[in-house]
């Protein structure tokens, strides 16, 4: 082809008509690049963009614990509530520096052997004595004896009773833990139980008197308690009907 322009030719023949258009030749379409047309370029497709949706995670559970109560040791700020009582009770305390003493009997009452503890090997003690003023009991003295130890050369604590306990002793000659100097703990006969101590000396730490005339304020009751490690206590409770005497060096009560 040179490249002018040519009107369309139409042929007849016995069955049909047709016609060579001017790109056409010999029947077949002709291409752009026979033209003299430039190709027209092909355009890549777009990829499709594929959003992933992270799937929103589930909450676990965690399951709670529930700790595991602790016993309490030594005094409180006031005095326990639950402990054993005696059935009957002494107390005497002198103030008189380095001749300082002080006596605690409880009687008549129960102290299971179980609830003893083991001073020998990890049992602790401690005696808590609580004055009142103005209706509100607070702690005045306390004493607190380690579990075994030595004192003096020998064990400080030892059961009593054999190979099957009934309780245990302590004794310390000086004094050295607050002045404790005897500690006696007899269990297993309920109703007929006994808590004995005699606390004495210079590292006995005695309150102030609660005027100049008495040792104590007993503005309502003085409450005597020995607590162990266990969280087991037995008390005695003075109310001021109870008192012999209240000085400022001296104090005794009994029930």
């Amino acid at each position: 082809m040179d490249g002018s322009f040519h009107p369309p030719k139409y042929y007849s023949g016995t069955a049909c008509h047709y016609y060579i258009a001017p790109n056409q030749v010999d029947g077949t379409l002709a291409s752009q690049s026979t033209l003299g047309v430039p190709p027209t370029a092909t355009i890549p497709a777009t990829p499709t963009r594929t959003i992933t949706v992270a799937p929103t995670p589930v909450p676990t559970n965690t399951p709670t614990t529930t700790p595991t109560a602790t016993p309490i040791s030594g005094c409180a700020a006031a005095p326990r509530s639950g402990c054993r009582a005696a059935g009957t009770s002494l107390v005497l305390i002198r103030s008189n520096g380095a001749h300082s003493k002080l006596i605690w009997r409880w009687l008549k009452g129960d102290a299971p052997v179980a609830e003893l503890g083991d001073p020998t090997t990890s049992t602790g003690y401690a005696l808590c004595v609580y004055d009142s003023t103005a209706l509100v009991p607070a702690l005045a003295i306390r004493i607190d004896v380690a579990a075994a130890g030595t004192c003096g050369g020998a064990p400080c604590w030892a059961s009593l009773g054999g190979v099957t306990p009934k309780g245990f002793r302590f004794d310390d000659g000086t004094g050295a833990q607050g002045g404790m100097q005897k500690l006696r703990l007899k269990g297993g006969r309920p109703g007929h139980d006994k808590l004995l101590i005699k606390a004495g000396g210079a590292a006995l730490a005695l309150p102030r008197p609660a005027s100049a005339t008495q040792l104590f304020a007993q503005q309502q009751d003085v409450t005597v308690q020995v607590v162990n490690d266990d969280g087991n206590c037995w008390d005695a409770t003075f109310a001021p009907s109870t008192v012999l005497t209240n000085r400022s060096d001296f104090y005794k009560a009994k029930h």
